[in-house]
C-alpha cells in the first residue's frame, strides 16, 4: 500500500466545509475564486482519479493552520523491463547570434515545452506564464525581446492579454514589444482577429521549429509585422491518418528524444483530458469542457494524431455551442482515434520481448 500526503499552511477549511469540497465545481470559501483563482474541479478530479485506481482520499484541516489531505492506493510491485535502445537524436542547433528574451505564455505543458526547449537549445532566454494575467505581469516587472501568446487560455486570452498591453496596462516598456499568435484554430479570419487585437505575428499550432527559427531570426534582426500565411481550412476529419509520427517529428526538427517525451506526455495527459471533458460535460460546465478540448487539440496535434485534433476541435465547437448530443457522438469517435493513436505509439516502440539480450 501506497500513501501519499500533501500538506500546507494556508488559510485551512472550516470542519462544516469538508464533506463537499470533494463536489464538483465547489470550494470552501467564495472568496477562494477571487483571491487565489481555481474553479472547484481539482479535488473532484483527483477523487475520481483515486477511486479509478481502487484506492481512498481523505482530508483533515484545522482553519488558520492549514490542511492534509491522504491517498491511499493499493499498487501492486512494479515489473523491471529492460533499458530501450537509445534513440537517434539530432545535433543541438547552433545558437543564434542574438540571445533574446522570449516570455511564453502558454498553459498547455507540451506546448510550454517544446517551446522552451527550442528557445533554449538556441541560446534564447525563456521565461513562462500559464495564462494572459501572468503574462501581463512579467511584462509590468522584465523587459522583453518577444511574446509568443497563445490565443486561448484560462482566467484571461490572449487576445485580451495583448490589447491591454498596447493599452499601457503593463506599463511602458513592452508595450510595442512584437506579439507572435500562438493558436490551433485554422479558421478564415483568425489572422486579422489576431493582427486587430494588437498581435504581429501569427504561429499555427502545432509548433513547427522551421516556423519558430524563423520568426526568432526577423526579431533578432529588427523585423516585426512579417506574419506567417494564414492556415488554410483543414480537410474532413476522416481523411487524416491515426498517427502522423514523419509529420510530428518534422515539425520537432527531427530530434526524436524530443517527440519520444511529447508522446509519454500524450500517453499520460490525454486520458485525463478526455475525463475532464466528461466531468464537465455532464455538470453542464459547457466552458471549461470547451476549454479541456482545446487543450486535448494541442496535445493531440503535437504527437501528430491529425484526426484526433480534428475531432477535438469539432468537439470544441459542439461544446461552445452547448450541443449535447452531438458532443457526445463526437467525443465517442474522439476517444476512439487517440486510442489508436495511442496504440500507433506504443506498437512503435521496443517491446521487452523483443529488447537485444545482454550479454
Amino acid at each position: 500500500q501506497l500513501e501519499l500526503a500533501v500538506a500546507d499552511t494556508g488559510i485551512g477549511i472550516a470542519s462544516d466545509r469538508l464533506e463537499r469540497i470533494f463536489d464538483m465545481f465547489t470550494q470552501a470559501d467564495r472568496t477562494v475564486a477571487l483571491n487565489f483563482g481555481g474553479t472547484g474541479l481539482g479535488l473532484a478530479i483527483c477523487r475520481e482519479l483515486v477511486r479509478s485506481m481502487g484506492g481512498e482520499i481523505a482530508v483533515n484541516s484545522v482553519p488558520g493552520q492549514g490542511t492534509v489531505f491522504r491517498v491511499r492506493l493499493r499498487l501492486a510491485p512494479a515489473q523491471v523491463v529492460p533499458v530501450e535502445p537509445a534513440r537517434r537524436s539530432v545535433a543541438a542547433p547552433q545558437a543564434d547570434a542574438r540571445p533574446l528574451r522570449v516570455l511564453v505564455a502558454e498553459d498547455n505543458p507540451i506546448n510550454v515545452k517544446v517551446a522552451t526547449t527550442f528557445l533554449n537549445r538556441r541560446g534564447h532566454q525563456a521565461t513562462v506564464a500559464a495564462n494572459g494575467a501572468r503574462a501581463l505581469e512579467c511584462l509590468g516587472r522584465e523587459t522583453f525581446d518577444l511574446v509568443l501568446m497563445d490565443v486561448e487560455m484560462p482566467e484571461l486570452d490572449g487576445m485580451e492579454a495583448t490589447r491591454r498591453l498596447r493599452a499601457g496596462l503593463a506599463g511602458e516598456a513592452n508595450r510595442y514589444v512584437p506579439v507572435a499568435a500562438m493558436t490551433a484554430h485554422a479558421l478564415a479570419g483568425s489572422m486579422e482577429r489576431c493582427l486587430a487585437a494588437g498581435m504581429t505575428e501569427f504561429l499555427p499550432k502545432p509548433l513547427d521549429f522551421s516556423l519558430l527559427a524563423e520568426l526568432l531570426a526577423r526579431v533578432a534582426a529588427g523585423g516585426t509585422g512579417a506574419a506567417a500565411p494564414e492556415p488554410a481550412k483543414s480537410p474532413a476529419p476522416q481523411t487524416a491518418a491515426a498517427l502522423e509520427h514523419e509529420a510530428a517529428l518534422r515539425r520537432l526538427g527531427g530530434d526524436e528524444d524530443l517527440l519520444a517525451e511529447v508522446e509519454e506526455d500524450f500517453l499520460r495527459q490525454y486520458p485525463r483530458k478526455l475525463r475532464l471533458i466528461r466531468l464537465c460535460s455532464d455538470a453542464e460546465n459547457w466552458d471549461e469542457a470547451a476549454l479541456a478540448a482545446h487543450s486535448l487539440k494541442n496535445v493531440a496535434g503535437a504527437v501528430g494524431a491529425e484526426a484526433a485534433r480534428r475531432l477535438a476541435g469539432q468537439l470544441e465547437d459542439q461544446l461552445r455551442r452547448r450541443d449535447a448530443e452531438a458532443a457526445h457522438e463526437t467525443g465517442m469517435t474522439l476517444k476512439k482515434n487517440l486510442d489508436e493513436a495511442a496504440a500507433a505509439i506504443r506498437r512503435s516502440r521496443p517491446s521487452p520481448a523483443n529488447a537485444t539480450p545482454q550479454a
